[in-house]
């Protein structure tokens, strides 16, 4: 899942790092390379990004450029629980200026390109 285009998301205090508990990275990779995986495996061109504020995956499909962030949560039950993962501070000035999908599975990843698991 993702957050609708036309409603932009203005992070509040809680949801960036710093502003409540956190989590340590580390499950992140796992599923990373499980969505990398899935995608390419469908046709998606993926390239993996690490730069500070930007979404961890650019994907191209069909004339189409798509970046996405991706968000580990074993217990998500709504969007609001996947989200609670926090965004960086960089990253919510990017999400404010250029909104992005934000991804937690594979089902999820491959909904975005109309792929039912």
């Amino acid at each position: 899942m993702s957050l609708p285009a036309d409603e932009p998301y203005v992070c509040p205090p809680s949801h960036v790092r710093g502003g409540g508990l956190m989590r340590r990275a580390g499950r992140k990779d796992a599923t990373q390379a499980q969505i990398v995986q899935a995608l390419r495996d469908i046709g998606v061109v993926v390239f993996v990004v690490n730069h500070a504020g930007l979404p961890d995956l650019l994907t191209y499909s069909r004339g189409v450029w798509l970046p996405i962030e991706i968000k580990y949560s074993r217990l998500a039950r709504s969007f609001t629980d996947r989200f609670s993962h926090r965004l960086s501070p960089a990253q919510c000035a990017t999400y404010a200026v250029a909104p992005f999908p934000i991804v937690d599975s594979v089902a999820s990843a491959l909904a975005l390109f109309r792929v039912r698991t």
